[in-house]
């Protein structure tokens, strides 16, 4: 999600200063770093929220994604395979002698996980596709002008 949420910010900024790169786990910043430039959009007040909808989207998508990214799952037992226990590929606690909860969460949940994820992802191109179509800077790139309301159409789909 970091960066898919960089590229966001890279199409508002491309031409202009350039930007570091973010480090991992600096996707508030990047996001926070996006939602002034939201603002600035030569666009309706509604498509403006669109935009933003998708920044809150995104930080969703990725408070799910690092509950379960750098853990396997497994079934919790032969009776219940409706529900998952995570076993971390880190050092877990119980490995220097203390013990530690495992979380278990339904496999109906980790499907979420992935179909939230998806879905952002086209959110996030649909958006890309509407900042081509809106900003000034992008008008000598367009291969098609007029496109600009399928691409807002577009994205207030991915939303629904």
């Amino acid at each position: 999600m970091e960066m898919m949420a960089w590229n966001v910010l890279m199409y508002f900024t491309w031409g202009d200063t350039p930007l570091e790169r973010p480090k991992v786990n600096q996707l508030s910043r990047t996001l926070s770093d996006c939602r002034p430039l939201i603002t600035s959009l030569p666009v309706t007040g509604e498509r403006r929220d669109l935009a933003r909808q998708v920044l809150t989207n995104i930080a969703g998508a990725a408070d799910q994604r690092h509950r379960c990214v750098h853990d396997v799952w497994y079934p919790n037992s032969h009776d219940q395979a409706d529900t998952w226990v995570r076993n971390r590929w880190a050092v877990s606690v119980e490995s220097i002698g203390q013990k530690a909860e495992r979380p278990v969460v339904s496999k109906a949940q980790l499907e979420r996980t992935l179909s939230d994820l998806q879905s952002c992802t086209r959110q996030i191109d649909a958006l890309l596709w509407c900042l081509v179509e809106t900003l000034p800077k992008w008008e000598p790139y367009r291969q098609h002008p007029d496109q600009g309301d399928a691409a807002w159409n577009e994205l207030a789909e991915a939303l629904i």
